[in-house]
């Protein structure tokens, strides 16, 4: 017997852009940064009650550094790397 697994990538690596107790306001983020041509994600709410969104997301920990370390020169100082398990 044969059993074909497909093994999915998994984008864990995701670079916050904010996070929000307001809908409206992720969603208006979420808006702004696709319109910018980003590949952005709403997040799950978290344990304080937010809505995170991510700039966008990579499968491992060294391309999401690189790109991180460009957003925060260029769009958004204080981003960091939030890792979805």
């Amino acid at each position: 017997m044969t059993v074909n697994i497909e093994r999915k990538t998994s984008e864990n690596f995701h670079i916050i852009a904010g996070a929000f107790g307001v809908k409206s306001n992720a969603d208006k983020l979420y808006n702004n940064l696709l319109s910018k041509g980003y590949n952005p994600t709403k997040l799950p709410l978290n344990d304080k009650g937010l809505i995170p969104i991510s700039f966008d997301n990579f499968s491992n920990r060294k391309d999401a550094v690189i790109a991180l370390r460009q957003l925060q020169m260029s769009e958004n100082k204080d981003a960091w790397i939030f890792v979805l398990e």
